[in-house]
């Protein structure tokens, strides 16, 4: 039976990625509206149509299963009179339903396909064909469930006892008569028989009484004095069966996992020996009576057809392109309150069916369906339940019997828990340790565990959300965007804060506040209301997975249509990003630099920041050209060095790293020279640690030269899980350790360099220990990656507290001391006035203001609200203001390059790959006082780019 042949791409036509959507959204959603059909008309000697059938059909196949049940039947090779059309397509459903929705039952359908078969009621008289025909049924079923033989066969091996007497009596009675009758007696009285499709389909049919089952069903068996129409029989028993397999029933958990059903038809000629119009136009006017009369059926189903063929089988004459805004509205199947499709007057077919043109050949392709196709070549299948069907039913019956239980002790639990709350409000749960909750919170359920410096942050965001649904019910368009982090850390308490997660919420909550005064003000309402949802993933992303799954749970309900965040380069990450864009859910990163978080593939991942690979190429040429350190005392021996060195020995030992003026490595020793050695400091298990240390290690070696010390340490026991036994052996144990060996190689080397390619926690550690290593040089320069800023974001700056250390670091931004646009002089402005406002109102001054301006966190979270928000914006108007959008109108406007815009960080376009080209980085250097930029490269605007930096006018590092 199968109908496959070489499997083509979806084509191009003008449209198809509105029309694939639709025909997904249908899929996915099988429960609501009606069944669809849809037409493809096509020349005989065409092939495009064949070839939009069998994209189809590899849309809903996946690399193991499938992810729709879906058949295809060629009519060119069967119609009636040689294999039955309507067991093709039940065998192909039957064959591709997806894991874990259980088998495909189609009661009526099972007994009128061997009806139509049933060479022996030829010649029986018309009296008689009924209880034949039931006799003919019951040998089959027999004959292909072999219960009795076996149960036969083993009463026989029981020899002459009485117990194997009593059962082979029982055999003999069962077969004589008596299972007969009661398989007889369950058909007539079952779904199948009393009340059901087919008994009102004959009775409409032959009129008069309540006709019985097999003598109404005796008439479609070869023979029949008074035969009825077997393609109107079988195809609307086929439809009522689908029907009643989409219902969600109790103690039938696999049916709400079901989605739609997809039959695939070509009903186009081939040839003078094939069937004729005539019989095909018959069987699709058959098809399309079948599919009026069961208007609840979740059934997709795409035919191609010749103009003959279209014209016998009574489609429209109305052709359509599909580009046509007519078709995605029909697709989607929606029902008007109250209508009834079974009683549409006049109308010969369902209700939802249009027909469309094929292009001409040779006619161009649609870019932007191009795009839709290659990001989304299969079918988006909805979250489901990580249960298995029979776990899910055991979970169901035990919860049944947990009932009585649960009464009697009911007043025990409310004594426990109070007013009878979990530890975690709905929609979270309790982290490992039970010391934080995590999950999803709109602002008005702050985390269990998250730092007070959270507090003002989610209730503006309660605030901001609360006025986006206002401007829902005032008639805007109103959607949801989810700021997907890690809020607590493995241990909460006062001032845990999670790396760049209490900048970025500062971006995003202040964003979100001025785009919806914007709304406000859009009388045309092109604008859309963003909500924002809060998603607590954990400490380093440990639960994101679980927590990505919540959120898919939520898409619809809530109209989620992108991620941010996403803010560290963590193995957690990667998985919670293959959850995402599984699901088509557009996603916007923030801080994460590692340049796998692009390697990585996923189609509905963008990036802010720079890559780790383009911030070490501009740090490697800050240090290449820039006199920094003093020149190396090769020839002294470390021991020499530290016994010998009076002028260093005189530090007080309380000052921190060494007594330096006010950081300047140069002081007191007035020749200084570029850096020509390099101790690079990072975590090899560290995603984002081993990626920089990498980019660090291959500039610096094109740009400078061989002296490279790596040092791997490991951060503490525990963080990375069950992988700790994959360090290095020469992986030094504690940040003490670490201090030490970099104390031993700067002895000698004092023109060397520390890159600090660790977590900023780890850098203030190391700091702490190089204080206290007896006989040290005093001096330390430390240059580090973007995550060192994070370690200003504090109570205690390191550099104020360690005066001989100079440190330089990375930034990706820092509108509060170079707005050099518009935009990023709005983020100040916006961020004082919070601050302002905050002020007024009595409330505790704003922790680290200017460190989180600084930072660069805030504005990457300020600028993925924006792009969300215009995304969001170009969705809604290309679909006509109808307020169809969702996530995958977003997703085509972010993969088409449509969304072009200043922002806070720089130029803001993905037109030529998945993060801005040429995304401005600074070098500053952190000071007790605040910053100092000392190299700027990159594109902040159209018109305003750094290519250049230093009195010598060095190159800045350009993207390939």
């Amino acid at each position: 039976m199968d109908q496959s042949r070489q499997e083509r791409p979806l084509p191009a036509w003008p449209g198809m990625g509105t029309l694939i959507a639709a025909l997904d959204e249908t899929i996915r959603d099988p429960t609501s509206g009606s069944p669809v059909l849809l037409a493809i008309e096509e020349a005989p000697e065409g092939s495009a149509g064949a070839d939009f059938l069998e994209g189809l059909k590899a849309r809903c196949a996946a690399e193991r299963g499938h992810l729709a049940p879906c058949a295809f039947l060629r009519l060119s090779t069967s119609m009636p009179g040689d294999e039955q059309p309507v067991a093709i397509l039940v065998h192909g459903l039957r064959t591709t339903m997806p894991p874990n929705t259980g088998r495909l039952r189609l009661p009526t359908l099972d007994l009128l396909l061997p009806t139509v078969e049933a060479e022996e009621l030829r010649g029986v008289p018309r009296d008689r064909r009924g209880r034949e025909l039931r006799r003919v049924l019951l040998h089959r079923r027999r004959r292909d469930s072999r219960f009795l033989e076996v149960f036969n066969g083993e009463a026989e091996a029981a020899g002459g006892t009485l117990p194997a007497r009593l059962l082979r009596l029982a055999v003999r009675v069962w077969t004589a008569g008596v299972g007969e009758w009661w398989f007889g007696a369950r058909v007539r009285w079952g779904r199948v028989g009393r009340g059901g499709w087919f008994e009102r389909w004959t009775q409409g049919r032959i009129g008069g009484r309540r006709p019985d089952f097999f003598d109404a069903a005796a008439r479609l068996a070869p023979g029949a004095p008074e035969p009825l129409d077997r393609d109107q029989a079988l195809l609307g028993a086929l439809f009522d069966d689908l029907e009643k397999a989409l219902k969600r029933r109790f103690l039938r958990p696999a049916h709400s996992r079901r989605p739609g059903f997809v039959l695939l038809i070509d009903a186009v000629p081939q040839g003078p020996d094939g069937p004729t119009v005539e019989r095909m136009g018959n069987f699709l006017a058959a098809l399309r009576q079948g599919m009026k009369e069961c208007a609840e059926a979740g059934v997709v189903v795409v035919v191609r057809v010749s103009p003959e063929v279209r014209h016998r089988a009574g489609f429209s004459p109305d052709l359509l392109e599909p580009n046509d805004a007519a078709v995605p509205a029909a697709l989607r199947r929606r029902k008007d309150a109250g209508a009834d499709d079974r009683e549409s007057p006049g109308a010969s077919g369902p209700r939802n069916e249009l027909v469309i043109r094929v292009p001409e050949p040779g006619a161009p392709h649609d870019r932007e369906a191009e795009i839709f196709l290659a990001n989304r070549p299969k079918l988006t299948a909805p979250p489901g339940s990580r249960l298995g069907p029979r776990t899910a039913l055991l979970l169901q019956v035990g919860a049944l019997l947990a009932v009585p239980a649960l009464l009697v002790g009911g007043w025990a639990v409310a004594e426990l828990h109070g007013d009878g709350d979990g530890p975690c409000p709905e929609g979270q749960w309790e982290a490992t340790g039970g010391l934080s909750c995590l999950g999803l919170s709109d602002g008005t359920e702050p985390f269990r565990g998250v730092s007070e410096e959270f507090g003002p942050l989610i209730e503006l965001i309660a605030e901001n959300n609360a006025r986006a649904e206002e401007y829902g019910e005032r008639g805007w368009q109103m959607r949801t965007v989810v700021h997907l982090a890690p809020y607590t850390a493995a241990m909460p308490g006062p001032g845990a804060v999670q790396d760049s997660t209490l900048a970025e919420l500062h971006g995003i909550a202040l964003a979100q506040r001025m785009l919806l005064e914007e709304v406000g003000r859009d009388a045309a309402r092109d604008r859309v209301a963003l909500r924002v949802l809060l998603a607590n993933a954990g400490a380093r992303f440990s639960e994101g997975p679980r927590v990505a799954g919540a959120i898919l749970e939520e898409v619809d309900a809530e109209g989620i249509i992108g991620v941010t965040g996403l803010g560290q380069s963590r193995e957690d990450t990667y998985r919670t990003m293959d959850v995402l864009d599984a699901a088509g859910l557009p996603m916007i990163g923030t801080t994460a630099t590692a340049d796998g978080m692009l390697e990585r593939g996923a189609q509905q991942y963008f990036q802010l920041a720079p890559t780790n690979d383009r911030q070490a190429r501009v740090a490697i040429s800050f240090l290449a050209h820039t006199p920094l350190l003093p020149p190396s005392e090769v020839e002294t021996e470390p021991e020499d060095a530290t016994e010998g060195s009076d002028a260093d020995s005189d530090a007080d030992p309380d000052d921190g790293v060494g007594p330096g003026a006010d950081g300047d490595p140069a002081a007191g020793d007035p020749a200084t020279v570029p850096a020509d050695a390099a101790i690079i400091v990072y975590d090899e298990l560290d995603i984002y640690s081993e990626n920089l240390a990498e980019a660090f290690r291959t500039h610096f070696h094109e740009e400078i030269g061989d002296r490279i010390t790596d040092v791997r340490y490991r951060p503490r026991e525990g963080v990375h899980g069950e992988a700790e036994g994959a360090y290095s052996p020469d992986a030094l144990r504690s940040l003490g350790e670490v201090a030490e060996h970099v104390c031993r190689h700067m002895a000698p080397e004092r023109s060397t360099v520390v890159l600090w390619a660790g977590r900023e926690g780890d850098l203030v550690g190391f700091l702490d220990d190089f204080s206290r290593v007896d006989g040290c040089d005093s001096r330390l320069t430390v240059l580090g990656g973007d995550a060192v800023a994070n370690a200003l974001v504090g109570e205690v700056n390191p550099v104020a507290k360690h005066s001989g250390l100079t440190l330089y670091y990375l930034v990706h931004a820092i509108p509060g001391t170079d707005p050099r646009t518009e935009r990023a002089r709005l983020f100040n402005r916006t961020l004082d006035a919070w601050a302002e406002e905050r002020r007024r109102r009595g409330d505790a001054p704003p922790p680290a203001t200017g460190e989180v301006l600084e930072s660069g966190g805030a504005a990457l979270g300020w600028d993925a609200m924006d792009i969300l928000a215009t995304a969001a914006g170009l969705a809604h108007r290309t679909e006509g203001r109808t307020g169809d959008f969702d996530r995958s109108a977003v997703s085509t406007v972010l993969n088409t390059g449509n969304v072009n815009i200043q922002g806070a960080t720089g130029l803001l376009t993905f037109r030529e790959r998945r993060v801005p080209v040429e995304k401005p980085v600074y070098v500053v250097r952190a000071t007790g006082e605040g910053t100092e930029i000392v190299l700027s490269c990159g594109r902040f605007s159209a018109g305003v780019e750094d290519t250049a930096w230093g009195p010598d006018e060095v190159p800045c590092p350009r993207d390939d």
